[in-house]
């Protein structure tokens, strides 16, 4: 099942650690709004080697009530302009990020509510790059911003046209 936003956001980040080898990665949110679109939220680059909050506005006119149905990792490669021809012909780096407390501020009051703590990764599965060494998403207590785990996200060399990620699974289960 999706994971539900809280109504009256105006913004939305998360707490990100990343590996050394894992800076410069974009992060993405991909959200999914009333009417069943799915909106691409771009977090920023992880640029910082300890835990670090990643914040952005929600698009103007997003409609309500929103879920999170994906997290997404993007690293970019060769000449951009042959993104679509030669996307999946180099690989990536190997790595991992950790994710904890993803919040939303509301609108108006300023509150700060997280809404995914990553006390588990029930309902999370990766997204398929390679089959035989597939990508991970699982609950940690190495490194913690808040609470007792975090989600630690490791992945492989193999990109699906750039993207890493992983995301929520209709069955709670992997992904049929």
């Amino acid at each position: 099942d999706r994971v539900p936003i809280p109504d009256g956001a105006a913004t939305i980040g998360a707490w990100v650690r990343p590996a050394f080898s894992s800076t410069g990665l974009a992060l993405w949110f991909l959200v999914e709004d009333a009417n069943g679109a799915i909106h691409t939220i771009d977090l920023g680059i992880i640029d910082t080697l300890g835990w670090a909050r990643h914040t952005v506005d929600l698009p103007e006119g997003i409609e309500a009530p929103l879920h999170l149905s994906a997290i997404e990792v993007f690293q970019p490669a060769g000449n951009q302009g042959n993104l679509s021809e030669f996307s999946d012909l180099v690989d990536g780096t190997p790595g991992h990020i950790y994710l904890d407390d993803l919040y939303v501020t509301q609108a108006g009051s300023g509150e700060e509510i997280v809404f995914e703590a990553f006390e588990d990764t029930d309902g999370w599965s990766p997204i398929v790059t390679d089959p035989k060494k597939p990508d991970k998403i699982v609950a940690s207590e190495e490194e913690v911003h808040g609470g007792q785990r975090s989600g630690l996200f490791t992945f492989g060399a193999i990109r699906n046209r750039l993207i890493r990620g992983f995301q929520r699974s209709p069955t709670g289960g992997p992904v049929p």
